[in-house]
């Protein structure tokens, strides 16, 4: 762990308490010997990297936030596992181990080393939901989808014939909705939504399959 601190040249190492300030995304160096106990070898301890994942509002008013541990570890992939490396400007590769988020006190918290990207955060949100049961990936709901094509294509013809601006916006917050579900699911949007109806969803490998 130390090699992806040692190689991060340029980033600010001012305390926590000069910069006050921690905003969800932000990657920081944390104390985690802090804790006051050990439950599991396989929890990540001593200072290493961690992301915030608390929101805003919180980071800014409470002592308390939530953070996500980073290793450089070969660790076994999971749905909770994300990859980040240069990207999010780590020098190396690290797993952000979703399912070990924690709540810890700010004290805990040391420097600022760098930022994770708008699309790794995507897919930590995602990690995050799975963790937690939000959603489960295996488990595709077609009568959702079915229903959501149907909608888009609904007021797509509406709009072509009556030109109100209500069924625009039913269309936008449609689509808007289905591509997070696809997102969420691994489920290339841009392949359900020429489908007339969708039959069954097929994932084996990532590779899906739709009838």
């Amino acid at each position: 762990m130390e090699n992806i601190i040692k190689g991060l040249n340029g980033f600010p190492t001012k305390d926590i308490k000069e910069e006050k300030l921690i905003q969800r995304g932000d990657i920081f160096l944390v104390d985690l010997d802090g804790l006051s106990c050990k439950i599991s070898a396989s929890l990540q301890t001593g200072k290493r990297p961690c992301l915030i994942s608390s929101n805003n509002a919180n980071n800014k008013f409470s002592t308390i936030i939530s953070v996500i541990p980073l290793t450089s570890q070969t660790k076994a992939s999971l749905p909770t596992h994300v990859l980040l490396g240069e990207e999010s400007g780590l020098i190396k590769q690290s797993l952000a181990i979703c399912e070990q988020m924690i709540s810890i006190p700010k004290d805990f918290v040391l420097y600022k080393l760098c930022e994770c990207s708008e699309e790794k955060m995507h897919e930590i949100d995602r990690a995050i939901k799975i963790q937690q049961g939000m959603i489960n990936p295996k488990q595709i709901d077609l009568e959702y989808i079915n229903k959501s094509i149907y909608m888009i294509r609904r007021s797509t013809i509406n709009y072509e014939r009556y030109h109100d601006d209500y069924d625009l916006i039913v269309k936008s917050t449609t689509i808007n909705e289905l591509k997070k579900y696809c997102y969420d699911h691994q489920i290339p949007y841009d392949l359900i939504i020429n489908k007339t109806k969708v039959n069954y969803i097929n994932i084996y490998k990532n590779n899906v399959m739709v009838g």
